[in-house]
């Protein structure tokens, strides 16, 4: 025996199935800062690595900027000059380390990272100083255009896009860092 389903049901059918899934699924966004980790979505979330870091991240992007968030959790707090460092490469190669750019962070509070891939630009944000900078042959060119939010317990960032290149891809980097010191980085180890 054929079954036919009416135009209708069909209608009603098609209309669940792509209810259900936008219902699971999140896009990129535009994020307004608020110093809470709930201005990002779960999915877009990247934990520290390691035991004890109480450090959670978050990235995402929409048509014209990247947002970036470092939260504390578990009632820790970010001291005044725990700065958040951020590296990207925005020419990303299959060799990582084959791009334009530098493998060598920019010193922070007496602390610079063997960076995983070739960086082309830096942020840095403690809770009263930020700076963002481009790589030529030092770090010494800045950009602008950043946004900042910043507070005991967060620390987030807009990077117009149009202020790094505006890539089509890009590796990223990033940890919390205090005097000689750095702790809580993510993604990977």
């Amino acid at each position: 025996m054929k079954k036919f389903y009416s135009l209708r049901n069909l209608l009603l059918i098609a209309t669940l199935l792509i209810s259900s899934v936008s219902v699971f699924s999140q896009s990129m966004h535009t994020v307004t800062f608020s110093g809470n980790s709930t201005d990002f979505f779960t999915a877009e979330k990247y934990s520290a690595q390691g035991t004890g870091m109480n450090t959670d991240y978050y990235v995402t992007f929409d048509a014209t900027n990247l947002y970036i968030g470092a939260f504390r959790t578990g009632g820790s707090t970010f001291g005044s000059t725990d700065n958040f460092a951020i590296y990207l490469d925005t020419d990303p190669n299959s060799t990582t380390t084959a791009g334009t750019g530098t493998t060598v962070g920019q010193i922070y509070n007496g602390v610079s990272g063997n960076l995983p891939f070739t960086s082309n630009y830096n942020v840095h944000v403690e809770q009263s100083y930020q700076e963002a900078r481009s790589f030529a042959s030092t770090w010494a060119s800045t950009i602008s255009g950043l946004s900042y939010w910043t507070s005991t317990t967060a620390r987030e960032v807009k990077i117009p896009l149009s202020s790094i290149g505006s890539p089509d891809a890009i590796y990223l980097t990033m940890w919390m860092g205090y005097a000689n010191g750095f702790f809580a980085n993510a993604p990977g180890t």
